[in-house]
């Protein structure tokens, strides 16, 4: 079973202010001195291993690669979106369904899957085997319960589509008819004030 997904994988980000030290300030100070600076902690769906890097450095590397086609804008955009939320204190934006209240999924399995480290539909659909094997026993029912709750979305998807693609030539349609009876109704209301009146005939002395 094919699953037509994004082309590029999402990883999940984490983003935390930590104290580092203001090297020249506090040679200056003599004493010590810090600053906060963003970081984001970065962990590939189904995996454990965290890489962490400086917000700002990291944001500048991901727009010079996508400049150089090693990365999409729509990732460069999902990132920057996830560090103006949590600039911003709010949620985290999430590409994809989550795993958390999927209703397929009963809520132990939900939570199998999110200590896997795995917290989308889309992400479970295509897990590799590290990602099963930290989800456990019953990983490949719930991989193959994504991925066929993923097709039926695509089919309704493409029926609710075309039903809105007919209705909306339905009612383009209707609209013409509707047109054209006014035009109609202005032509006949034209010719009628065009058209000089009837006399009757005198009648003939007998």
């Amino acid at each position: 079973m094919t699953i037509a997904l994004r082309a590029e994988k999402y990883p999940y980000l984490q983003f935390e202010a930590r104290a580092v030290e203001d090297r020249a300030l506090s040679l200056k100070e003599g004493r010590f001195v810090a600053k906060d600076v963003d970081f984001v902690c970065i962990t590939a769906a189904g995996g454990k291993d965290v890489v962490e890097h400086e917000v700002l450095p990291w944001l500048t590397e991901l727009r010079r690669q996508e400049k150089h086609g090693t990365k999409t804008r729509e990732y460069v955009d999902y990132c920057d979106r996830c560090y103006k939320a949590w600039k911003e204190g709010n949620d985290l934006p999430m590409s994809g369904t989550p795993i958390k209240g999927w209703a397929v999924l009963s809520p132990a399995e939900q939570t199998m899957v999110i200590q896997a480290n795995i917290r989308t539909v889309e992400d479970l659909a295509t897990a590799n085997e590290q990602g099963m094997a930290r989800i456990g026993m019953g990983a490949r029912a719930m991989q193959t319960k994504a991925r066929t709750w993923l097709e039926s979305a695509k089919d309704h998807g493409v029926v609710a589509q075309k039903m809105a693609a007919t209705e909306e030539a339905l009612i383009n349609a209707q609209s013409k008819l509707d047109e054209q009876a006014q035009t109609i109704a202005e032509l006949t209301a034209r010719l009628d004030a065009l058209e000089p009146p009837k006399r009757g005939r005198r009648k003939e002395a007998a």
